[in-house]
């Protein structure tokens, strides 16, 4: 409405009203005008219809929302390894309390040859478990 009535006071000459009006512009836009001003929009048919859609009409909301969302996308990213991490770690407590139960329940069988068996899976379940546990990553803080 502030545009429409600095345009109306523009065409009729009335320049104390251009002035207190173009005062009351934010300052992205005052740049703006002032550049679509330059372009003689009132005698000029090519020129841009109005200062919204110079290229110097840039918001600073803009821009910190444009600065926002690469933010987001970045801990986006980072939050999904770390998910993908947790998720890692989970399997091999698993597999940990896997290889322990297996330990664990060798003395209840009679049989040595089963008994070595199970704690054969035992060992290798954990000797997995430990190798895939030196390739993650740490945790941070």
């Amino acid at each position: 409405m502030l545009f429409e009535a600095y345009l109306w006071a523009l065409t009729e000459n009335n320049r104390r009203l251009v002035e207190f009006l173009f005062q009351r512009f934010r300052p992205e836009f005052k740049v703006a005008t002032e550049a679509w001003l330059a372009t003689r929009p009132l005698k000029n048919p090519s020129a841009p219809s109005s200062p919204f859609v110079m290229k110097k009409y840039s918001l600073a909301v803009d821009k910190e929302m444009q600065q926002s969302r690469q933010e987001e996308a970045t801990k986006f990213t980072e939050a999904r390894k770390a998910n993908t991490n947790s998720d890692y770690y989970l399997l091999l407590t698993v597999l940990f309390s896997v290889a322990l139960f297996l330990g664990g329940i060798t003395a209840a069988f009679k049989r040595p040859r089963i008994r070595g068996i199970v704690l054969v899976l035992s060992v290798m379940t954990i000797t997995a478990a430990a190798i895939f546990l030196a390739f993650l990553p740490l945790a941070r803080e």
